[in-house]
């Protein structure tokens, strides 16, 4: 039986997987032994595909996946196909045609019908061998949209470029662009998730505040759409944290298992960190 579902459920052997992924009208899992699993009904195993760090999928049957070695392979009528020219990938996203991979290095890598993005310099409306995409480094995690991929930064920052019909690039209007572009009002991120069908992307700050923008019903109790970041609520009784507080000692930037919070106008620490680097400096 088919229909809405307005809880979750476990699915079937559900404490056994380790990664999932959605695609059009199936799902894929990587398992505990690193072995590839799709199902639309019935979990079946894609005997093709082991040693799975990476899994992706978009429009119709297409899928991607990174193995240990740092291969790249797809789906091709049943047969587990290498995709040439690629290595060191530690990560990869499908959009709904185009196809994203992250290197070691922290640059990321496209093929596929490429419908809006810059590599090697040039605009292109088909890439079918892999190229470098520009203007993005330091990429430390992937995701991507219907319009186009979205990239995390080791600073924390977040990157969109692409398509951007739903505002999923975060700018503040519908303009595409075909070179990555900062995301609005997101510092300290840890984590971003997206799907390569939809127009919708999500962040997690590191004091794991979410933040949600794109093409609509993005959970901030509006059907509208987003061109901005927006704070998502977990209960009625949140109080959004605009700015997170840093601490330096000697130039060092600190990071507190405990975070910083501003009460009535005084800062409140926690003084462990500190007096443990202090002692490090006698």
């Amino acid at each position: 039986m088919f229909g809405n579902l307005n809880r979750a459920y476990a699915g079937v052997g559900s404490s056994s997987w380790k990664d999932i992924a959605v695609g059009g009208g199936f799902s894929l899992a990587i398992k505990m032994d690193d072995t590839l699993w799709a199902w639309g009904k019935s979990p079946s195993k894609l005997n093709d595909f082991s040693d799975i760090i990476s899994i992706s999928s978009g429009y119709g049957n297409n899928l991607i996946s990174a193995k240990k070695d740092g291969t790249v392979w797809t789906l091709d009528r049943g047969k587990a196909i290498q995709i040439q020219n690629l290595n060191d990938v530690v990560a990869v996203a499908a959009a709904s045609y185009d196809f994203y991979a992250l290197k070691k290095d922290g640059t990321v890598w496209i093929f596929g019908s490429n419908g809006v993005g810059k590599v090697a310099g040039e605009s292109v409306h088909k890439q079918y061998s892999p190229k470098i995409v520009e203007g993005i480094a330091d990429v430390v995690t992937i995701q991507a949209t219907a319009g186009g991929p979205l990239y995390l930064k080791k600073d924390g920052t977040v990157w969109a470029s692409g398509r951007n019909s739903g505002g999923q690039l975060g700018i503040g209007s519908y303009e595409d662009s075909n070179v990555p572009v900062q995301v609005k009002g997101l510092h300290k991120i840890i984590k971003i998730a997206a799907h390569g069908t939809g127009f919708r992307s999500r962040a997690i700050r590191e004091d794991e505040t979410l933040f949600s923008w794109g093409g609509g019903f993005t959970g901030d109790g509006t059907k509208w759409y987003r061109t901005e970041s927006v704070w998502i609520k977990s209960s009625e009784s949140d109080d959004f944290v605009e700015n997170l507080i840093n601490v330096t000692v000697n130039g060092k930037l600190l990071e507190f298992e405990q975070l910083p919070v501003l009460v009535d106008g005084t800062t409140m620490v926690s003084l462990r960190k500190i007096f443990k680097l202090r002692g490090k400096m006698r």
